[in-house]
C-alpha cells in the first residue's frame, strides 16, 4: 500500500508512525521531520518502532 504526502496530512498523527529506512548517506542529503530511523533488518526488533500504529515507511 502508498500513501500521499496529501493523505498522510489528512490523518491523526497519533494514528502514524514514520520509519525511516533509508541509508546514513541518502538521509545525509534530507532527513524526514518526525521520522524515526531504522534500517529494514532492524524493523521487527527495535524499540522505537510502535507495532500498535500504521508504519509508514520512508523509501
Amino acid at each position: 500500500m502508498s500513501i500521499t504526502i496529501a493523505e498522510l496530512k489528512n490523518r491523526n498523527k497519533d494514528s502514524y508512525q514514520l520509519i525511516d529506512i533509508r541509508d546514513a548517506i541518502e538521509i545525509s542529503h534530507g532527513a524526514v521531520p518526525d521520522a524515526v530511523m531504522v534500517s529494514a533488518e532492524d524493523i521487527e526488533t527495535s524499540s522505537e518502532v510502535d507495532k500498535d500504529k500504521l508504519l509508514v515507511f520512508v523509501l
